[in-house]
């Protein structure tokens, strides 16, 4: 993603559409319900896209290491903004 960046110059045309997205996540869940019934789900969308587009970096900061794995900064913003914490039950003080 970084030489993406590099290539392109603007960090702003490192995203992708929302829908894509969606639809890797849906054949991810599929494989799961089939394969490990049991298995929860956390919607994590919301705390890194937008209603129409996943972008790739806020600001400088870019949110994925690869096509398929949050970066360090990336998995700040998820837990920051997200269902995670209170779903685990580890939510801070005043969030969400």
């Amino acid at each position: 993603l970084a030489k993406a960046v590099q290539w392109n110059g603007d960090t702003a045309r490192c995203g992708f559409p929302r829908a894509v997205a969606e639809q890797r996540q849906r054949q991810v869940l599929d494989f799961l319900r089939a394969n490990v019934p049991q298995t929860e789900r956390v919607d994590l969308f919301d705390a890194i896209c937008g209603p129409e587009r996943c972008d790739a970096a806020v600001g400088e900061q870019l949110l994925y290491r690869d096509a398929g794995h949050l970066s360090r900064e990336g998995s700040v913003q998820v837990a920051r903004t997200s269902a995670l914490a209170r779903a685990l039950g580890t939510a801070p003080a005043g969030s969400r």
